[in-house]
């Protein structure tokens, strides 16, 4: 009787660290208001008023098609609950009209899942399969 006992004890318990360790924290826009920079220099500051400063952002890196290797400008930014495709993933959206820059960044975070706080962001570089990524993570 004690043996079943504690195996229920024991099964409870995994039940409730698993709900726990998989909760996902929900990314609001109040998490990435600040300064976050990329390996190579690269330097996105994202102000509370949804407008954005851009500095030395590797399009070459963003996208095969690109011309010039790098950008800098003023624009805007919103985060976002899913995708472009409609599927359910964070993302911070960087745009300018005028330069027809639009970018999205896949947010992503700490934890077995990668759905805990602190966040980053980032882009896949080349083939996601190779889980090569351009990312930008908070400084200030």
């Amino acid at each position: 009787m004690s043996e079943f006992i504690f195996s229920r004890i024991i099964g409870f318990m995994l039940t409730v660290i698993t709900f726990i360790g998989c909760a996902m924290d929900k990314p609001v826009k109040a998490d990435f208001v600040g300064t976050w920079t990329s390996k190579d220099g690269g330097l996105i500051v994202l102000n509370e008023d949804s407008t954005c400063l851009v500095k030395m952002l590797d399009m070459a890196r963003l996208n095969d098609y690109s011309e010039e290797s790098f950008a800098s400008f003023d624009g805007k930014w919103y985060i976002r609950a899913q995708d472009d495709l409609g599927h359910d993933e964070y993302n911070i959206v960087i745009r300018q009209d005028s330069l027809c820059i639009y970018e999205p960044f896949i947010v992503s975070g700490q934890g077995l899942l990668k759905n805990r706080s602190p966040w980053y962001f980032f882009q896949y570089i080349g083939d996601p399969d190779n889980l090569d990524e351009y990312r930008f993570v908070k400084t200030e």
